[in-house]
């Protein structure tokens, strides 16, 4: 779907692989439509389901999940958390054949445990002066 409402979810997922892990987003990666790749091309695919129906973007992720025998689809959570969760993947895909990819995603992952930890320490601090 390659329209104005995939478009938040491209940059998010592209955000995430170019300034977090180094990555690039190539032809497919982010947004797929039906016929891009040819007959026999072998690829992987990962499915992010975006909320553009009154279905709330259920219906694209039953869409992507219930692909036919042969047609492997990974699929993660609906909207923009999804997005950056395709590329996270995506990079752990690549990680376990490229030490630098492998790498580069430690250290990502220690950046989002220190930003979970410094939330923590506020919310602490702000239950602390309640008190």
């Amino acid at each position: 779907m390659r329209s104005d409402v995939a478009q938040p979810f491209l940059l998010a997922a592209k955000g995430v692989l170019e300034q977090e892990l180094g990555g690039e987003v190539g032809r497919g990666s982010v947004t797929v439509e039906r016929g891009d790749f040819e007959a026999g091309e072998v690829t992987a695919v990962i499915g992010v389901p975006i909320a553009s129906t009154p279905l709330g973007g259920l219906d694209a992720l039953l869409s992507i999940a219930q692909m036919p025998k042969g047609v492997p689809v990974a699929t993660v959570a609906i909207g923009a958390w999804g997005a950056v969760n395709a590329a996270i993947l995506a990079a752990q895909i690549l990680a376990v054949a490229d030490p630098a990819v492998s790498e580069r995603l430690a250290a990502y992952r220690r950046h989002l445990a220190a930003e979970v930890d410094e939330r923590a320490r506020r919310v602490a601090e702000r239950m602390k002066a309640r008190e």
